[in-house]
């Protein structure tokens, strides 16, 4: 069994948490933030040395953590997550995670059509200024109902062809 600073380790079953940095393409500083919050914590730390050495099979949540954040949760979120709660629990969670993204995407395109909105408005306001257009008159029409099908189904209708 070789010795590695004071830690045995048996055919590579510990990793520094350098090696666990360069496998998982994240930081070392990272590596000790989620220690410190409680979310991926080393399987041991040397006294010798403080060095800190995680195991296979928690170098393999490293790439789950980074999923979860690239999927939107935030770190408190994902404590429950990686401890491997019960299938409940998760299904709950990305229920949640799911109904908060609709909304911020609900919240996104509104927000999209109010900047696109005025941005028409400055560009329609750029060209009465660019055409030196002084005079505007309003007329008024009587309202009329109008019933068009959807685009598609009025291509597959008709059998028009773009």
């Amino acid at each position: 069994m070789p010795v590695l600073m004071g830690v045995y380790m048996e055919e590579k079953k510990l990793y520094s948490i350098g090696e666990v940095s360069k496998i998982c393409n994240i930081s070392t500083k990272a590596l000790r933030f989620y220690d410190k919050i409680g979310i991926i914590s080393p399987d041991m730390i040397c006294k010798e040395n403080s060095y800190r050495y995680y195991n296979k099979e928690t170098l393999m949540t490293v790439p789950v953590v980074k999923y979860y954040k690239q999927m939107g949760f935030k770190l408190e979120e994902m404590q429950g997550l990686v401890e491997g709660n019960t299938y409940y629990y998760l299904e709950q969670n990305f229920r949640n995670k799911i109904d908060q993204l609709c909304l911020q995407e609900q919240q996104i395109h509104n927000s999209y059509v109010a900047v696109k909105d005025w941005y028409e408005l400055i560009q329609e306001a750029k060209m009465v200024l660019q055409n030196n257009v002084h005079e505007v008159s309003v007329r008024f029409l009587p309202g009329v109902h109008v019933l068009q099908p959807d685009t598609e189904f009025w291509i597959q209708l008709y059998g028009i062809h773009y």
